[in-house]
């Protein structure tokens, strides 16, 4: 008998492609954007981010998809600026400024009959826990919102964790998460119940939901 396809994730608009834009070969990513810096020298692409799209994250999704992209900085609420250049250093900004660098890592073909999604710390998890059936992630953090309700975990992050993304990642990681809130550039909470409203907020302030989706099995291969 033929053996049966593993679940696959496909490369389309995927959850766990969120933050990381996948070849058959290459992973890129932006997991450093970090508070406070700016990049320096010259950017060689400027964008004004829409008002639906004013944000960090879809500011990294516009370098992601850019294959000369190998930095970008998000000046909050509207300013994305791509650099082609390997930008080698970081200066200290103001609190609105992140400035990335693309990472890029090769994808060892697994020896099974598909590659399956396991739940390690794989670049294209970066905003995703996986098992075998359903992958989490915060795809809608919106800047100047801030959750309704009373958080159930308050959590100062660490100097080295400060920032939007790990925010993010505690809430996916911890299954009793329902959203999460961001007050930059220490504080995340966590909540357990199923977030229904979004108030305005201040523009260090975002409040993301939680969304699951099943990973549906290919089917069995043909004899």
């Amino acid at each position: 008998p033929s053996p049966t396809v593993s679940p696959t994730v496909t490369p389309t608009d995927s959850p766990t492609l969120l933050f990381a834009s996948a070849t058959a070969e290459v992973v890129r990513t932006v997991p450093n954007a970090k508070q406070g810096t700016k990049c320096k020298g010259s950017a060689d692409v400027e964008i004004t981010l829409g008002r639906k799209s004013r944000s960090l994250f879809k500011c990294q999704q516009k370098c992601i998809k850019d294959e000369l992209c190998m930095a970008m900085q998000y000046v909050s609420p509207k300013h994305c600026s791509l650099y082609y250049n390997n930008v080698q250093k970081r200066n200290a900004g103001n609190d609105d400024t992140y400035c990335g660098k693309i990472q890029e890592e090769e994808i060892t073909p697994s020896p099974t009959v598909s590659p399956t999604v396991t739940p390690t710390d794989s670049p294209t998890l970066l905003f995703a826990s996986a098992t075998a059936e359903v992958v989490r992630t915060v795809p809608n953090a919106k800047q100047g919102t801030k959750c309704k309700g009373s958080a159930d975990v308050e959590i100062t992050l660490g100097r080295k964790s400060r920032s939007l993304f790990k925010c993010q990642q505690k809430c996916i990681k911890d299954e009793l998460c329902m959203a999460m809130q961001y007050v930059s550039p220490k504080h995340c909470s966590l909540y357990y119940n199923n977030v229904q409203k979004r108030n305005a907020g201040n523009d260090d302030t975002y409040c993301g939901k939680i969304q699951e989706e099943e990973i549906t099995p290919s089917p069995t291969v043909s004899p």
